[in-house]
């Protein structure tokens, strides 16, 4: 949805934060064809619990990233159109407008690049998502967090609104100034929030 991805390229797993299982999408399955039934899961090794399909092959990704951030309960990694480029670029995507900063507290920072699938990868995206809530994969794509799919999928779409208007922006030779640094925190402190209450609510 949205040029998110296409084929089975992309992937994403949600925690189940009282057993902590993930439940995450298979390897090479394109989406229009996943089912329920093709979702498989995992324990916080990445060892298979459940499910007759093999795990996406970025799994070291979704299980480093949760083992780094309790707070993370769901991940979406995409090859969108403008995101990719940036990640292409090796650029960070710049925060030029208020929903963007609203969900992303900041830049959208670029990892190293490291090879798909691999630890290298893996260590590489969470050392630069840190606390975040997404990170570009040089040369490959991005990946957002979230407190569940739900919000993680939300970040993705910002994520990409935010690089297409920059991108768009710089092809008719115009510059977008990025809002001041203190905004954004003010504003990505209102989500931070929100989080807390939907925390105590669901609790």
């Amino acid at each position: 949805a949205h040029d998110l991805a296409h084929g089975s390229a992309g992937n994403l797993s949600a925690r189940d934060r009282q057993s902590g299982l993930i439940a995450i999408t298979p390897s090479g399955l394109e989406y229009e064809r996943l089912q329920v039934a093709d979702i498989v899961l995992v324990d916080a090794e990445g060892q298979l619990v459940e499910g007759a399909r093999t795990p996406t092959s970025e799994w070291r990704m979704h299980i480093s990233a949760y083992r780094n951030r309790p707070d993370i309960g769901g991940l979406v990694h995409t090859h969108p159109p403008f995101a990719t480029l940036f990640a292409a670029l090796e650029e960070e995507i710049p925060m030029v407008v208020d929903e963007a900063a609203y969900y992303l507290g900041g830049p959208i920072p670029v990892a190293d690049y490291a090879p798909p699938g691999t630890q290298d990868l893996a260590d590489s995206a969470c050392r630069s998502l840190d606390q975040g809530m997404a990170v570009l994969l040089a040369r490959h794509g991005l990946l957002c967090a979230g407190q569940n799919l739900a919000e993680a999928y939300q970040v993705t779409l910002v994520a990409e609104f935010s690089a297409r208007l920059a991108a768009q922006a710089r092809s008719l030779g115009a510059h977008l100034e990025p809002l001041d640094p203190e905004h954004v925190t003010r504003l990505h402190a209102m989500f931070r929030s929100r989080q807390l209450e939907d925390e105590d609510s669901s609790g």
